[in-house]
């Protein structure tokens, strides 16, 4: 479902880019055609694909590759995210390594999770931000990256009885909460005012029977935060919305059909609609 994002912005944005680019860029272009992920950046779009991350400065339209040449740490990718607030981009690794990359292209490497004594599932699912922070959802619970710092500030360990319970991605609504999607169900907290260290003050969506299933997705847009689940009955992936605290409705729509009604694809911006 992740890969819709990047479909859709490069179908748009990709063809205008192979008419300016000169014949000898197109390799670099080609290779773009595997992206995993794309992020828009204030004055650059990065492209993380099979083969590494390009970025393309919207200023001259010059398209640029990173590698460990250049400072990064790894070469099999996960996912990557970018933090408008700190201006710095997060990058992810297959092995749980992270990089931390600024504007001037410094690269900074968080190993915490890499050296972590964990019996379990390590990976970085996904990079979610909010302010000066990101959120990795891992699979043993959220872990939170203060990039201000360059450094880890709060795991947070949010199963039953304090357990390990894998994180695939997290929003956060506009009244104040945080939400994840987990292997058991939507978890949810206040971002102020409670402990979040404490599972006990992690909440359970149980409308509409959510508790009972396994959830990938979620985001906010359009208002409301939007889950979805991945199932083999018919008309496949089910999407749910949430309209207060302990509202949620099923949608009838696909999740392809939320991502286009959430999503804008400018020539330079992915917004999300009001």
């Amino acid at each position: 479902m992740r890969k819709i994002l990047s479909l859709i912005f490069l179908i748009v944005f990709g063809l205008g880019l192979q008419a300016q680019l000169a014949p000898d860029r197109w390799e670099s272009l080609i290779s773009l055609n595997a992206t995993k992920k794309v992020v828009v950046a204030d004055s650059r779009t990065y492209y993380l694909s099979q083969s590494g991350i390009f970025y393309l400065n919207h200023s001259d339209n010059e398209l640029v590759s990173l590698t460990k040449a250049d400072g990064l740490s790894e070469l099999e990718f996960s996912t990557m995210a970018y933090n408008k607030a700190a201006k710095k981009l997060v990058v992810a690794y297959a092995n749980s390594n992270i990089d931390i990359i600024t504007s001037d292209n410094k690269v900074v490497q968080l190993s915490d999770i890499k050296r972590k004594n964990i019996n379990g599932d390590k990976t970085i699912y996904s990079i979610s931000c909010n302010g000066a922070f990101c959120y990795l959802s891992c699979g043993f619970g959220i872990v939170v990256v203060d990039l201000q710092r360059m450094e880890v500030s709060d795991t947070y360990i949010i199963g039953d009885e304090g357990n390990y319970l894998p994180v695939y991605d997290i929003a956060f609504s506009n009244d104040g909460f945080i939400y994840a999607a987990t292997k058991q169900g939507i978890r949810y907290a206040p971002l102020e005012g409670v402990n979040l260290l404490d599972y006990s003050n992690w909440s359970l969506v149980t409308a509409i029977g959510l508790d009972q299933y396994s959830f990938d997705f979620i985001s906010f847009g359009a208002g409301r935060i939007w889950a979805a689940r991945k199932s083999d009955e018919w008309m496949g992936d089910r999407t749910f919305s949430r309209h207060a605290e302990s509202v949620w409705y099923q949608e009838i729509r696909s999740i392809q059909k939320i991502h286009l009604l959430l999503l804008t694809v400018t020539s330079l911006a992915i917004t999300i609609q009001k």
